[in-house]
């Protein structure tokens, strides 16, 4: 709980609240009171009541407010007595800076979602999604989601298109906003203070034209808060992106960087091509440099979190994570020459794996062979790879260990008995049977649910046609059980 108790105390108390609303509890009405005490001593009672009344109607009951209460909070001095988004009208974060956005963490995502309330405006959810919630939340919590994952958010989306890259794509989308319109909004001067403030920090040059484009970008954007459990491909570029708004919309080569760094990192990650075709690092583009280093910040910000063989952390080491990423996303765009040696460390971290996969990380009886001395489907436990090595480093091997059609690693996941999996088509290949992954993704989840001990969570699987993985905790399923999966529908065999 050590990131979640980093959060202003006037948000902890809206989690808190919105947690009571799920679970009401036989003693609802001392808890409640025992809240708005709280709220008081808080100076944010006025914005607490009206969130208390949305979530509990008349089991709400209010007692007489002191005349001496003062707003002691940050919260209180900029948002006392007015909703904060949608319907709900959470008690959000300290939200000074318009072009900011505050982190929030995914456990209290799925808890509002669950109260059946629509979310609350400006938010975003990146690189993961609701699952099985969306069929029964509000159908605005599915239209606040970017991801490329399953057959729901993950249609259409091939080679090319993944959760950052759309947050791009938004990014470009309010750069057509209507200047006009947006100049009769009274918050287009802050808007434009804020995009004034980043084109001097960050020595931006822009027209008067090209600043009041970006300002009514920026509202347009209304990017108040993101939630991720994803540090690839969530709490990296994208909450790097929510807290630089400005700059990111005034600097059209910075998207075009972020654009092919995040592509590199989620499609080159499960391919053999993680030198992009080039014979050598030092001929590798900036953008896919910059994001081979920062590939050791993924790495070291998932140690933090203990976690191994995944790139999804626990809800409450999620905005830690994202900071300490965010902080070295910072320290590199300043700095070339960290850049270049980042980059050449990842690399030979890579390279000393490699020559050590086929010994300690193959295994062999539960592979496929090709019938030509090599592997159709080879199986790896990559916590087996030197220890010093990161997720990422580690993630980058198998693919590079031959031409295999289809691939699988595994790892011990935090729970004991379960694994965290990853089957994926290397460099998007076609498989000879013409079929992708997803064809069998509810063999996979029904095999699963037959195999969860009774009282256990179960796993979902979920993914795209080139890759899947499971949900937390991990998978029951032994990799013997995940290959016969791959045999029974014929996928390495022609049709």
């Amino acid at each position: 709980m050590l990131s979640r108790m980093k959060l202003a105390p006037d948000h902890l108390l809206s989690t808190r609240l919105t947690r009571l609303a799920e679970q009401q509890p036989a003693t609802l009405k001392d808890e409640l009171k025992t809240l708005r005490q709280d709220a008081v001593k808080l100076g944010v009672v006025v914005a607490f009541d009206r969130q208390a009344r949305e979530l509990f109607g008349d089991r709400f009951q209010t007692e007489p407010q002191p005349k001496t209460q003062t707003a002691t909070s940050s919260f209180a001095a900029t948002h006392q007595g007015r909703a904060v988004g949608g319907t709900v009208g959470l008690l959000r974060p300290s939200f000074q800076q318009i072009g900011v956005a505050a982190f929030r963490p995914m456990d209290d995502v799925v808890a509002l979602a669950k109260t059946g309330k629509p979310p609350p405006t400006g938010l975003l959810i990146l690189d993961t999604n609701l699952g099985e919630l969306e069929k029964t939340a509000d159908p605005g919590w599915s239209k606040i989601t970017l991801d490329h994952h399953g057959p729901v958010h993950g249609k259409g989306k091939g080679r090319g298109t993944n959760s950052t890259s759309l947050l791009v794509d938004r990014f470009d989308d309010a750069l057509k906003a209507d200047v006009a319109g947006a100049k009769r909004n009274p918050a287009f001067t802050g808007a434009l203070l804020a995009i004034e403030k980043a084109s001097k920090q960050h020595g931006l040059s822009s027209t008067t034209a090209q600043k009041e484009q970006a300002a009514a970008g920026l509202l347009q954007l209304n990017l108040k808060e993101i939630s991720s459990d994803n540090v690839g491909d969530g709490l990296g570029w994208p909450v790097w992106m929510a807290k630089n708004q400005a700059r990111v919309l005034l600097d059209g080569d910075l998207r075009t960087t972020i654009r092919e760094a995040t592509l590199h990192e989620d499609f080159a990650v499960f391919g053999g091509n993680y030198l992009n075709g080039k014979n050598d690092v030092a001929d590798l583009s900036p953008a896919i440099k910059l994001q081979s280093a920062i590939f050791l910040a993924y790495d070291d910000a998932l140690r933090s979190a203990g976690v191994s063989g995944s790139d999804r952390v626990p809800s409450d080491a999620a905005e830690a994570a994202a900071t300490s990423v965010g902080k070295a996303i910072d320290a590199l765009l300043k700095d070339p020459a960290a850049v270049e040696r980042g980059c050449h460390d990842f690399f030979f971290q890579v390279g000393m794996a490699l020559t050590t996969v086929e010994e300690h990380a193959l295994i062999k009886g539960a592979s496929i062979a090709d019938g030509k001395g090599g592997y159709a489907l080879p199986v790896f436990d990559v916590s087996k790879l030197p220890p010093e090595l990161g997720t990422f480093a580690r993630w980058a091997v198998p693919p590079l260990f031959g031409a295999h059609e289809l691939q699988m690693t595994i790892s011990p996941a935090q729970q004991a008995g379960r694994s965290t999996v990853i089957l994926a088509i290397p460099d998007e290949r076609t498989l000879p049977s013409g079929k992708g992954l997803l064809s069998i993704l509810e063999r996979l989840n029904a095999l699963e649910r037959s195999k969860t001990p009774a009282g256990e969570k179960t796993a979902s699987w979920f993914g795209r046609d080139v890759v899947l993985l499971p949900s937390a905790p991990g998978s029951v399923l032994r990799p013997e059980d995940v290959r016969r999966v791959v045999e029974e529908a014929r996928l390495l065999q022609k049709a």
